[in-house]
């Protein structure tokens, strides 16, 4: 089974593809750089992550096995845009995956708690106007510490 950092990914991959203005265009670790075709689009990435362990052990549950980390991971969903209104656009498209973000049972599931972290609108110098909406997440997790793709019960 995948780590739960790279199941919560999986997931809101999954949600964003459920934006019309971006299904079939949402990615993960792409390099590739972004057609004209592919826009508006969605790019999720895990940023970075801490861990800390809890205190103490859980009952009956010897060795690693019993030890709990509390993990904060960030993610970011970024909105691509080329073309005229491309804030405007990316700034609907942030708000619809948000939506999606925060109400999923199954992504909620994998966390104790979700919180918007940062956001970030760039702009590039292109032929055409284009630019980026990034919205930051922190992911706070409970995992067993023997064990990255298992949440702790």
């Amino acid at each position: 089974m995948a780590s739960v950092e790279e199941q919560i990914a999986a997931r809101v991959v999954a949600l964003a593809a459920t934006v019309p203005a971006v299904a079939g265009r949402v990615y993960r670790d792409r390099e590739d750089a972004l057609a004209r075709e592919e826009s508006p689009a969605v790019l999720v990435e895990l940023v970075d992550g801490d861990t800390e362990p809890m205190a103490g052990f859980r009952p009956g549950m010897p060795g690693q096995a019993g030890r709990v980390d509390l993990s904060r991971i960030r993610l970011s969903v970024t909105v691509c845009v080329r073309g005229a209104g491309y804030q405007s656009v990316g700034d609907a498209v942030r708000v619809a995956v948000h939506a999606l973000v925060m109400t999923d049972a199954t992504l909620l599931a994998l966390c104790a708690d979700v919180r918007r972290d940062r956001v970030e609108f760039r702009a590039a110098n292109t032929d055409q106007p284009f630019g980026t909406v990034a919205q930051g997440y922190e992911f706070r997790t409970l995992t067993r510490a023997g064990a990255l793709d298992s949440l702790a019960s």
